[in-house]
């Protein structure tokens, strides 16, 4: 499911009680926390670019806790600001005009990204699935920047059809 607030742990725990346990059902949240720790295992201090929801929710500080990533950044500061209406304002936000993004959203969204680097952030999640439509660097300064729904995507294809994964720095995925 690429939704990242749906895998809180109160979400996550009530969808799984709804659907025929014969269907596998691949934890988000817990792939992009695998995948960190297998790409960049030296890194401690996580930036997450997300809804307010989702940082509420602590959907990213539970997930990555359980694979010893604690240091956690949000952008608290800015997120009412810029990030959230960057995804959600009606005039220029992601979820209302996507093809193409604003350029507005894009900035807003840069200005979060800049904020968790300048706090420290080794690696920025994009945790929300609009938000790759307008952040489509692989880095920044640097600062690798990982889309939680190319994570996803990659362990259901790894999971249901390993044969047909191409390598991840392939110029075609």
């Amino acid at each position: 499911m690429p939704c990242n607030t749906a895998h809180a742990d109160s979400i996550f725990d009530e969808i799984l009680n709804h659907i025929p346990t014969e269907i596998t059902f691949i934890h988000m949240i817990r792939k992009v926390a695998q995948y960190i720790k297998n790409e960049y295992p030296s890194f401690n201090k996580i930036g997450v670019l997300s809804t307010a929801g989702t940082s509420i929710l602590n959907v990213y500080q539970e997930g990555l806790a359980q694979f010893g990533l604690i240091e956690l950044r949000v952008p608290n500061e800015i997120q009412k600001t810029k990030i959230d209406p960057a995804i959600y304002s009606k005039k220029y936000g992601i979820k209302a005009i996507s093809n193409p993004v604003t350029e507005q959203a894009k900035n807003d969204l840069s200005s979060g990204i800049d904020h968790l680097i300048n706090n420290g952030a080794e690696a920025v999640i994009l945790g929300c699935t609009e938000i790759p439509l307008a952040v489509t660097e692989q880095n920044v300064n640097g600062v690798p920047i990982i889309d939680s729904t190319k994570v996803l995507a990659r362990a259901l294809i790894s999971a249901s059809s390993p044969h047909s994964l191409l390598p991840e720095n392939d110029t075609k995925n």
